[in-house]
């Protein structure tokens, strides 16, 4: 999939001051990128391998990509499942006590 990029004309941002400009710029650019995202923390105990995981607000789709990062070194393997626009399900390969921070990006 080709990421199409587009900036304005730079003759016609008025602005007296280079970062002034710069900023402009970035405004009046179009690119695609991250449109909507989730994030949060999830602690899980030692007999946990699956999690349930609820947004606060629901996402427009189900297609998203999820992030998960212990917040301390332990051994497990994490992978998400079951994605929805309310959530996902956080899975563990090894139940554990630990906390995870989560991120969730929807796909453009």
């Amino acid at each position: 999939m080709p990421v199409t990029h587009s900036a304005p004309d730079a003759r016609s941002i008025s602005a007296d001051d280079p970062i002034q400009a710069i900023n402009k710029m970035f405004e009046l650019s179009g690119h695609p990128g991250i449109t909507q995202s989730r994030n949060g923390s999830i602690t899980t105990g030692a007999l946990d391998l699956a999690v349930t995981i609820t947004f606060g607000t629901p996402l427009s789709t189900a297609s998203y990509e999820v992030f998960i990062q212990p917040k301390s070194a332990v051994g497990v393997q994490t992978f998400a499942s079951a994605l929805t626009t309310s959530g996902f399900t956080l899975n563990l390969s090894t139940g554990v006590v630990a906390t995870f921070t989560y991120l969730a990006v929807e796909n453009t």
